[in-house]
């Protein structure tokens, strides 16, 4: 295991360096902290791409190839091969890495001088004798090569070659092919439609939101409620939908609806005249601050238990303050009275 490594700061003003693509300045700082004390490293096509980008499964050995080569363009490290082995070493490790009591490389330090790693690869994208094949699992199809087949057999023989992991015997040429079989459907859930509650009233939203379609969101833990199982309360309904307008869905329905009752809960202390107008602006002012600079707010989830949090609750609640301080009140209230519980109650004074 190498030890650690020094980054020098002169890096990010070495023009080498810099001018280096984001893959390949990941993969030399990579070969800076796998080399050895006397800064050289032996290529490894097979290891390096899961090393490099361990959660990045579309980073393939060619990609790698073109990475490397891109840095021995730019003479950041020199390649040399020796033996069936290719290796890499650093001409000016000595000048940025300072070592305690240096161990001796293992690896040889003359060699074949190489300018393109791809031109000592083989056909399967590895160095030539990475490993033995005595050491390849037998069942590791990873590294199969289906048979090739002239144009002219194919076209003579109708011959298609079959899936490598399909176990089902092909029909023979001239006998009819069954059509597959269609799974039958599974049973619908749902009531019979004599027995459906009576569908929700048209609630309009706390908060209409100009947003983005709402995003793929994970299996939901238990099911949305039913009309006739969630509480009459219309404000309840008004910030569930303003909510549900962003995040579609929520992953736990019992965690998110306890959070509503908290937010109205809260809201009736704060302002028990009004309680809706409370968590119009509250509502508004999180999702103002997730769309801002601020890290804090835009790493947060837009979801009622988001809000309902002690901490966060306070925050946006001091905040709100700020920006009313800030903004004219009648140009704010303006803004926001075409919407939700507010704008319907203006509407039926006939303001």
């Amino acid at each position: 295991m190498a030890r650690r490594r020094m980054i020098d700061p002169s890096i990010w003003s070495n023009e080498q360096a810099q001018c280096l693509s984001t893959s390949a300045f990941k993969v030399y700082v990579f070969l800076i902290s796998q080399s050895d004390d006397e800064g050289y490293l032996k290529v490894s096509l097979v290891m390096w791409p899961s090393l490099i980008n361990p959660v990045d499964r579309s980073y393939t050995k060619e990609q790698l190839v073109n990475d490397l080569n891109e840095i021995l363009a730019a003479g950041l490290v020199e390649a040399y091969k020796s033996g069936d082995e290719v290796y890499v070493k650093h001409p000016h490790w000595t000048l940025y890495q300072t070592i305690q009591k240096p161990s001796g490389s293992k690896y040889p330090k003359d060699g074949e001088r190489i300018y393109r790693i791809e031109e000592y690869r083989n056909d399967i994208g590895t160095v030539p004798h990475e490993y033995d094949t005595d050491t390849i699992p037998v069942n590791d199809h990873s590294h199969f090569v289906p048979p090739k087949l002239s144009k002219e057999k194919l076209s003579k023989d109708n011959t298609k070659i079959p899936s490598v992991a399909s176990a089902e015997p092909q029909p023979e040429q001239g006998e009819a092919t069954k059509p597959a079989e269609e799974p039958e459907p599974e049973s619908s859930p749902l009531p019979p439609p004599d027995s459906q509650p009576d569908p929700e009233p048209d609630i309009e939203p706390v908060l209409e939101l100009e947003c983005q379609a709402p995003k793929k969101r994970k299996a939901s833990k238990g099911k949305a409620p039913t009309a006739g199982k969630e509480p009459a309360d219309p404000l309840y309904h008004s910030i569930k939908d303003s909510f549900l307008a962003v995040a579609g869905d929520f992953t736990n329905w019992g965690k998110e609806g306890k959070a509503i009752h908290g937010i109205i809960e809260k809201c009736s202390r704060a302002s028990p005249e009004d309680p809706a107008g409370c968590a119009e602006r509250m509502i508004g002012e999180l999702w103002r601050l997730k769309n801002s600079r601020d890290r804090f707010y835009r790493d947060q989830p837009f979801l009622p238990s988001t809000l309902n949090a002690s901490g966060i609750w306070d925050r946006v609640a001091e905040q709100l303050k700020i920006t009313a301080d800030e903004l004219e009140g009648a140009r704010m209230w303006e803004a926001l009275d075409p919407y939700g519980v507010r704008g319907k109650a203006k509407q039926a004074v006939g303001g």
